[in-house]
């Protein structure tokens, strides 16, 4: 590799000190293009707090992004692993399903995600191997379409009783989560968890926006100010 600083010398006096002003000019305006994009970080993040710190509205409503969060951290939380199995294929269900075109892509499916596979069959009362063979190529798509429409209804179902457990448990004079009689302790430590991280997701979120905004007029700014001193 060739060294960088072995020519040096060859370079013009004149031209090395206006190499080094111009390595000074860009050092330099970095620092107000950092400024202001920390600016925008605390300020965007302070909004993104502000905006999102109570997970239940005035009117008494709550997010299905807070609901199906909690959901979610109750799964990781609570279940056990066959249920967190089964739940993991279940989604990956849900996300697969409109690529699965033929009944032998779906039989393979359903062989591959046994727990998914035995809750459909305990679900009609009758063995997996039944369940999965007994699928024609002209039935298969009604049979998809229905087992989708089952595990949305069912995971939509989780999620609203998520929402009433926030809303349970919400004091709205004190603005925090106090735990409800109904409400186990488990859930309880969910939901006020999923509060805090909810917040601090928000707030980056916010930040990242407001400091790429502040980023990008710093930097349009230093550009006006270096085109106007040459």
């Amino acid at each position: 590799m060739t060294n960088a600083y072995g020519n040096m010398n060859m370079y013009p006096q004149q031209q090395q000190y206006g190499n080094e002003n111009l390595y000074l000019q860009q050092r330099n305006s970095g620092a107000p293009v950092l400024g202001l994009a920390t600016v925008g970080l605390l300020g965007g993040g302070t909004y993104g707090y502000l905006k999102n710190r109570y997970p239940v509205a005035k009117d008494g409503t709550v997010s299905d992004s807070f609901a199906k969060r909690a959901f979610e951290n109750h799964v990781e939380k609570n279940y056990s692993k066959s249920q967190k199995t089964l739940h993991k294929q279940v989604k990956d269900f849900l996300k697969k399903a409109d690529n699965i075109n033929t009944v032998e892509d779906f039989k393979k499916f359903l062989n591959s995600n046994k727990e998914l596979a035995e809750s459909c069959a305990e679900g009609i009362g009758t063995e997996k191997e039944s369940f999965i063979n007994s699928m024609t190529s002209s039935d298969f798509a009604k049979t998809k379409k229905a087992l989708k429409d089952k595990f949305n209804a069912v995971i939509n179902y989780n999620v609203e009783h998520f929402k009433n457990f926030t809303k349970t448990c919400w004091d709205s004079e004190k603005k925090k989560f106090v735990k409800a009689s109904a409400v186990s302790e488990k859930v309880f430590n969910v939901i006020k968890n999923t509060k805090s991280n909810n917040q601090f997701k928000q707030a980056l979120k916010y930040g990242g926006i407001g400091a790429g905004i502040a980023g990008l007029l710093a930097a349009g700014y230093n550009m006006l100010v270096n085109r106007n001193s040459i």
